[in-house]
């Protein structure tokens, strides 16, 4: 993670994607929902911020897992 924010400072996709990567792997593989949380939160942000208009497929993707943790933590009304 601190290589893609050093080569891409600031907002990236290539940060915003890997934000979303290293998720996964807190989800999917350690049930760290607490610590993926508020990373997916960053990642969704900054799709926001480099995509206002239109939107990407990753941003879609970014937004679903973050639904999906705050579900998995019975805070679907968020």
């Amino acid at each position: 993670m601190e290589l893609y924010r050093k080569r891409h400072p600031g907002d990236h996709p290539m940060v915003a994607v890997a934000i979303t990567s290293l998720v996964a792997i807190k989800v999917e593989k350690l049930n760290q929902l607490d610590e993926a949380e508020p990373l997916q939160r960053s990642a969704v942000d900054m799709f926001r911020r480099l995509y206002p208009v239109g939107g990407h497929p990753k941003f879609a993707t970014a937004l679903n897992n973050l639904g999906w943790i705050l579900k998995t933590k019975g805070r679907l009304d968020e």
